[in-house]
């Protein structure tokens, strides 16, 4: 029996997702707008949208006006949902950006770097994430997702940074 690669419920999350990339790139948009722009066809923009809408992710904003024939829904992301940080490490600075799901900043953090070792980075990072969520107004629980930027390359395991001269802290010897 041959093993499925991807299943229908895997294309539905990315039509989703694809939706929800448009929707983020152009604001508030009509099913059909949505269609034309990802190449979907209208049905499954339609099944994708209501699969948005559940999850309540995106929600109706208002209807299109002033042009001819019947007004079209307007659905757009509900930024509440949830939040996000980027966390940026630099020799000299340390930033912290928390944004809702529309991209639109919350609060930014930046302060200079006290120090190039894992130890005290980790304690700077977790510091200045929790005055950037603080001032910001937003309960961790409401984090939906995290990044983090940091001069060096980070190996395929995730969990080790090579190639940061300027900041040897970072390097694991293992």
């Amino acid at each position: 029996m041959p093993t499925e690669l991807v299943t229908t419920t895997d294309l539905g999350a990315l039509n989703a997702r694809r939706l929800a990339d448009a929707i983020v790139a152009s604001g508030a948009i009509s099913r059909a707008q949505l269609a034309r722009d990802t190449g979907l066809s209208k049905p499954t923009v339609s099944i994708a949208l209501a699969r948005l809408e559940s999850a309540g992710l995106v929600r109706e904003v208002g209807r299109t006006q002033g042009g001819r024939g019947a007004t079209a829904l307007l659905y757009d992301l509900v930024p509440d949902v949830g939040r996000s940080v980027a966390l940026d490490v630099g020799r000299r600075w340390v930033r912290a950006r928390v944004s809702d799901l529309a991209g639109t900043e919350r609060a930014t953090t930046i302060e200079p770097t006290k120090g190039t070792t894992a130890g005290i980075l980790g304690e700077q990072l977790a510091a200045i994430c929790t005055e950037t969520l603080t001032a910001a107004g937003v309960a961790p629980r409401r984090l939906v997702a995290a990044t983090l930027g940091v001069p060096g390359v980070v190996l395929p395991e995730g969990d080790r940074v090579r190639l940061a001269p300027r900041m040897p802290g970072l390097q694991s010897s293992q």
